[in-house]
């Protein structure tokens, strides 16, 4: 299996409900990997609580792959009314 095969397991293990990765249409060597939990305390928990040595392991090799390193950020759904309806 892939590093980011075993990524994607870990970020499944420990709670996200949604995972992919994906390629950039302009920079073809740049990949941006998404999932999602269900609130911002499922993502502590991912941290804090259910992340294990082995998934240290898995996070460290997929960085390996990284140059420069990957940049993290952390995105909220918004809710606009009447926008869907």
């Amino acid at each position: 299996i892939s590093r980011m095969g075993l990524l994607r397991r870990v970020r499944l293990r420990t709670g996200a409900i949604d995972w992919s990765l994906l390629k950039d249409g302009e920079v073809p060597r740049r990949y941006v990997e998404e999932f999602v939990v269900g609130s911002w305390d499922e993502h502590r928990w991912q941290h804090e609580v259910r992340f294990v040595a082995s998934d240290r392991v898995a996070q460290e090799a997929v960085n390996e792959l990284s140059s420069p390193a990957p940049e993290v950020r952390h995105l909220f759904s918004v809710n606009v009314p009447g926008l869907f309806r």
